[in-house]
């Protein structure tokens, strides 16, 4: 009861700092939200100001011309008026002309009727009229002449003012529609004026709840709490190292109080297991029968077998108790299937952790990820690649339909088909150009195993360049164990056995004088001789143990510290000699060329410090990998 009640309080413990955690996080996320507001705020107004200034850049001409068209209508209005004043006075001088002639005839006969004092005079005034009558007539000829001239004038004008009326009141239709536009566009200026000072007090608001949200997210960093913000994201992205490798090793949302909390909470856990297992009979009983079936107890004679039936449907309940008890359980994909064999209900175990995936196979992780509720793939595919069988191989070759093609690249593995379902991840740029760019899922890219020129080889040749180094240079006592002061290339020609033996005797020589001197200096020396083939390996080994019979434990020393790349694969050393092989003959160019990328990046990162290279230089220059492996030395300073 009381791991439990500790049990409990570590738990609440841990589930307040998490929510603190949670609610600074989602704080952060406000904040960057509120910023993406603010700045949409922002690129509103502004937008909504230069659509206001486009619509006056645009309609200046319009108003222009309506405001030169108001004075050209009033113009024309004072000019009609004129005209129409103009012919009023003419039709009146013209009338009042022809009745002033008329009234004086009319006074002047009326004056001689109503004298009637002399007829002879009107006798004689009609003479003289008579006489005159030519003179008379032309004059009443010329005066009509001259009124049907002003009165053609007259009827020019009226004319003319008529075609003018119309122009002038089709032009003040047009205006009058212009007018009625432009009063639709001084209503959306309005709206759009509104529209700007509510957009101005939106920003506002926003600017404001922004300040105090900077202020919490400030708070927030001032507790080394490493925020996933656009500052570390900068930083994962920049092109500094030390920057960008700072934020690699970076750990967003967690703090060192949470994660002592966290693993204080997991050690009371353990209490909790540990307190469950010892007072339950059904977890005793639980192991007993599986140990039983299992045939622990072998000196016991009277063996209980199982039926299979009883076995399959008690084996899931058992391995989890044993889970209970053992929370990791190690096994190999060789072993896993005896392992499994009665395991039938599918999620049967939690999680699956499929290491050094990189190696395995597809169908023999199949069995495995079916009695898993989830799995976690880790592995790499730029280093050692699946052996395939010949069995497999030919397999393989009868896979001639398209739903198939996918299977049939002897490199792929469960990584490549992990790294293929997984959505996150990048493209690594393959050096030779045939070569199409390789999808890597999550990869993690510090580097924390070797020092140059192995992590830059490495680098180089197989990840284009994306991982970040954070491995420590070794101690001074450490270095004074070491066989040379740095790395280096021993170039060392000789001739091969033969008959695809590619082990070379005077490479072999100059190895047992090299391990000599490291059992001079240690009883058990932290190195490993690795090579391409197995040849080499065993001509080595044979070498070592004959030579260096007297070093004590020289053959367990040699069994577990010689071998292929394969044998390594996972494994480190502070030192590794890289013995090559191989002579110059064309029998060997095969040989040399089989050596690939994969192999040359596993073998020198089993090295932590010291990589030591055996091997004919002129040879090795024929393989792309060995060469750009043996540049990269050189502008290192290797020798």
């Amino acid at each position: 009861m009381q791991a439990r009640e500790k049990f409990l309080s570590q738990w609440e413990k841990v589930q307040s700092i998490q929510k603190h955690l949670e609610e600074n996080c989602k704080a952060v996320a406000d904040f960057y939200h509120l910023s993406k507001l603010v700045k949409d705020s922002q690129d509103r107004v502004d937008k909504l100001h230069h659509s206001a200034e486009q619509w006056k850049r645009e309609n200046y001409a319009v108003i222009r011309s309506w405001e030169i068209a108001n004075t050209k209508l009033s113009r024309i209005m004072d000019l009609r008026e004129a005209y129409q004043y103009e012919g009023l006075i003419f039709k009146h001088r013209c009338k009042n002309e022809h009745n002033e002639r008329i009234d004086k005839l009319i006074a002047t006969i009326e004056n001689e009727s109503d004298d009637k004092r002399d007829i002879l005079l009107l006798e004689e005034w009609c003479g003289y009229i008579e006489s005159r009558k030519q003179e008379i007539l032309q004059s009443i000829s010329a005066w009509n002449n001259k009124k049907y001239h002003r009165l053609k004038i007259l009827f020019w004008h009226i004319e003319k003012n008529r075609e003018f009326n119309h122009f002038i009141d089709e032009y003040v239709e047009y205006l009058g529609k212009e007018l009625v536009e432009l009063e639709k566009q001084r209503e959306e200026v309005l709206n759009l004026q509104e529209k700007i000072e509510h957009a101005k007090a939106e920003l506002k608001d926003c600017e404001n709840e922004y300040i105090k949200q900077k202020k919490m997210v400030e708070s927030i960093k001032a507790e080394k709490i490493s925020c996933f913000d656009d500052d570390y994201m900068d930083a994962l992205l920049s092109d500094d190292t030390k920057i960008s490798t700072k934020a690699q090793v970076g750990n967003p949302w967690f703090t060192d109080a949470y994660n002592r909390a966290r693993e204080e909470l997991f050690w009371l856990a353990m209490q909790v297991h540990k307190e469950f297992l010892l007072s339950s009979k059904c977890c005793r009983d639980n192991l007993i029968n599986l140990m039983l079936i299992w045939d622990v107890f072998k000196e016991n004679n009277d063996r209980i077998t199982y039926h299979v039936t009883d076995r399959k449907m008690a084996m899931p309940a058992l391995l989890q108790t044993l889970s209970l008890l053992v929370p990791v359980i190690s096994t190999t994909f060789a072993a896993v299937g005896r392992f499994l064999r009665d395991v039938e209900v599918p999620g049967t175990f939690g999680t699956l952790i499929v290491d050094e995936a990189g190696q395995a196979e597809p169908q023999m992780a199949l069995g495995a990820l079916f009695r898993a509720r989830k799995a976690i793939v880790v592995g790499d595919p730029k280093q050692v690649e699946p052996v395939v069988t010949d069995e497999l191989d030919l397999l393989k070759s009868t896979y001639t339909e398209d739903l198939y093609r996918g299977y049939i690249d002897k490199s792929i593995s469960v990584q490549k088909f992990a790294d293929t379902i997984n959505g996150w991840g990048t493209y690594l740029n393959n050096e030779e150009e045939h070569e199409k760019r390789e999808w890597i899922g999550c990869p993690l890219l510090v580097h924390r195993r070797c020092i140059n020129p192995m992590y830059e080889i490495s680098n180089q040749i197989s990840y284009g360049g994306i991982m970040k180094k954070q491995t420590a240079e070794p101690s001074e006592d450490k270095m004074a164990g070491f066989l040379y002061s740095k790395s280096c290339w021993f170039d060392i020609a000789g001739s091969e056995k033969g008959n695809k033996d590619h082990f070379v005797q005077r490479q072999g020589e100059h190895i047992v004088e090299m391990m000599r001197q490291a059992f001079q200096k240690s009883q058990n020396p932290n190195i490993y001789i690795i090579s391409p083939f197995n040849s080499v390996v065993n001509g080595v080994n044979l070498l070592l143990k004959n030579r260096l019979s007297t070093v004590k434990n020289i053959s367990e020393w040699c069994d577990n510290n010689i071998g292929t790349v394969h044998k390594f694969q996972g494994k480190e050393a502070d030192e590794v000699i890289f013995v090559l092989g191989c002579d110059s003959s064309p029998q060997a160019d095969g040989a040399v060329n089989w050596v690939n990328s994969n192999i040359v990046n596993v073998a020198v990162t089993r090295a932590k410090y010291r990589l030591y290279v055996v091997g004919d230089r002129k040879v090795w220059k024929k393989s792309y990998w060995v060469r750009k492996m043996m540049n990269i030395m050189e502008k290192k300073g290797v020798e």
